[in-house]
């Protein structure tokens, strides 16, 4: 298919826009607006930390184990969320809003074997104890460390 002449390209599932997104290169794929600084993340660093952290998840964890996402907007959750696809498992996103009620039937239907989320939220994971079996990846504190280590290689 020809538009405007580019190749106009078809996605037929998320693994095609996730393994596109090392197409585009370094134009930015994500822009996050903090308090004291912009970050940006082209679509290539994109694709190249969510493989990474897809091995590390396919190496940890099952075929479809559930990975939940319990975080406001940031990179990280794109990435978490794309690199859980990419690595075989569920992603179970759950709004931070969610009622005490609501968060704890989630929890406990979906069972996950991993949540993303923040330090506040992992304080109310604690207080309503659903904290139990499963790893907990802060995405406030873990994100800063890999981004470090990332800076070193």
């Amino acid at each position: 298919m020809q538009s405007h002449g580019k190749t106009k390209r078809t996605y037929r599932t998320l693994f095609d826009v996730i393994d596109a997104w090392e197409c585009f290169g370094e134009c930015e794929g994500v822009i996050s607006f903090g308090k004291e600084d912009v970050q940006n993340v082209s679509f290539a660093q994109l694709h190249r930390r969510v493989l990474q952290v897809a091995r590390g998840l396919q190496d940890r964890y099952e075929d479809r184990s559930h990975a939940m996402l319990l975080a406001n907007a940031r990179p990280e959750w794109i990435l978490v969320c794309a690199a859980a696809l990419r690595g075989g498992l569920v992603p179970v996103p759950v709004d931070v809003q969610s009622s005490d009620e609501n968060l704890r039937h989630i929890v406990q239907d979906s069972q996950p074997q991993v949540i993303f989320t923040t330090s506040d939220q992992r304080d109310r994971l604690d207080e309503l104890e659903l904290t139990g079996a499963c790893d907990m990846v802060l995405l406030d504190v873990d994100a800063v460390q890999l981004d470090r280590a990332q800076q070193r290689l």
